[in-house]
């Protein structure tokens, strides 16, 4: 059975033991520890939020990852990058961190990853609710408490009923699944994870 390893801006877990996170992206020496932790806890894979800060500060250095996911570029975070310009530079930074045969999953409805589309060496699978992309969601249904949606992907399709709300919340779906997909997970497995299927 895969065991999974997650380093998220809540808590860094090596698929055993977790514990608060004091930052998102830990200083590299942290960061390598718990990643080795997980492999010896029998961890197969490993999910690890780069925040433009860590990336900028080079605190994912020696990383080699096999999927990359920018959700969006917004303007924020600019008091600690200075500018706009530096704050997407540092985003971009992740793209350096693939391997020669990794996949970049990009946002089809945001700007700045339409234009990092255009610049990219490596295959790229998009999402979106807006603009025409491989993986898509059409909302059924949302109320206070939880909302519906139909995710599609090529030929496949699904529905989902999550109790998060709200289309950021779609888009992480959407970037979730498309990992998934990458990975080989049928589409209605990725779905059990957001809540419902």
């Amino acid at each position: 059975m895969s065991r999974l390893s997650a380093l998220t801006p809540l808590a860094h877990c090596d698929s055993v033991d977790a514990e608060a996170a004091q930052q998102t992206t830990p200083a590299p020496d942290k960061l390598a520890g718990y990643l080795a932790s997980a492999v010896e806890h029998g961890c197969s894979h490993g999910v690890v939020e780069l925040s433009s800060a860590g990336l900028a500060e080079g605190r994912a250095a020696g990383l080699e990852l096999a999927v990359a996911v920018v959700t969006n570029v917004r303007r924020t975070h600019l008091e600690r990058h200075g500018s706009a310009a530096n704050y997407r530079a540092a985003k971009e930074r992740i793209f350096g961190l693939l391997k020669s045969n990794g996949v970049a999953v990009l946002n089809a409805d945001d700007a700045v990853s339409q234009s990092i589309l255009s610049k990219q060496n490596h295959p790229v699978l998009t999402f979106g609710l807006h603009n025409q992309a491989d993986v898509t969601a059409s909302v059924l249904e949302r109320s206070q408490g939880e909302q519906t949606f139909y995710l599609e992907a090529g030929n496949d399709s699904a529905p989902v009923r999550t109790r998060m709300i709200g289309d950021h919340h779609l888009y992480n779906c959407l970037a979730a699944a498309a990992v998934g997909l990458l990975y080989g997970l049928p589409l209605h497995h990725d779905c059990a994870g957001f809540g419902g299927g």
